[in-house]
């Protein structure tokens, strides 16, 4: 089985905010990282070379592939900024409609600026969305010491089984549509 590509590393994260070019982006990131900080209780971690997530869940599907991922996240990306949102968007379109400008995949909603949004609002859709992973989780690891010198992951982990919850992490259900097009449909030739 090929291994995940987007793992935790033990980059420093002040380092990769620090060494981004855009000002306004770095305080952008020093920002999230304190509401992020706040709702899950945790330290931010890198994940491959460009994200940085709190927390962290162990999923398996029924075709026998697993690994880890963090429960919340963001990566600071040139176009704009993207939060992650694991459980979708299903059920946030209250919150999507107050935000402000933006634009959604699966999991990510992306914001050019957070001065553009209510911050409030984001503060609110990321506290929902982390519930809803807790509330997924099989097994919550302890994020302390082990006392044998090995620490869990930042947050400590969730556990999340297919077969068990019947939820696959980060799948959405249904088509995928951006709240910021018009929802009407086009028309064809």
């Amino acid at each position: 089985m090929v291994p995940n590509k987007t793992t935790m590393t033990a980059a420093n994260v002040a380092q990769f905010i620090d060494a981004l070019e855009d000002p306004h982006r770095q305080a952008d990131c020093r920002e999230l990282i304190g509401v992020m900080r706040e709702i899950c209780g945790c330290e931010p971690a890198m994940w491959g070379g460009s994200m940085v997530g709190f927390g962290q869940y162990h999923y398996r599907y029924d075709s026998g592939r697993e690994g880890s991922y963090f429960v919340t996240g963001f990566a600071p990306r040139k176009t704009a900024l993207t939060v992650y949102i694991m459980p979708g968007f299903d059920g946030f379109e209250d919150q999507l409609e107050q935000l402000g400008p933006h634009k959604t995949g699966r999991s990510c909603l992306y914001l050019k600026r957070l001065d553009a949004v209510d911050r409030d609002v984001l503060g609110e859709l990321i506290r929902r969305s982390v519930d809803v992973m807790r509330a997924l989780c099989v097994h919550v690891l302890n994020a302390r010491a082990t006392g044998t010198g090995k620490k869990t992951p930042p947050g400590g982990g969730v556990n999340i089984d297919e077969r068990k919850t019947g939820v696959r992490p980060s799948v959405r259900r249904g088509p995928v549509r951006s709240r910021s097009r018009d929802p009407a449909p086009r028309p064809r030739r």
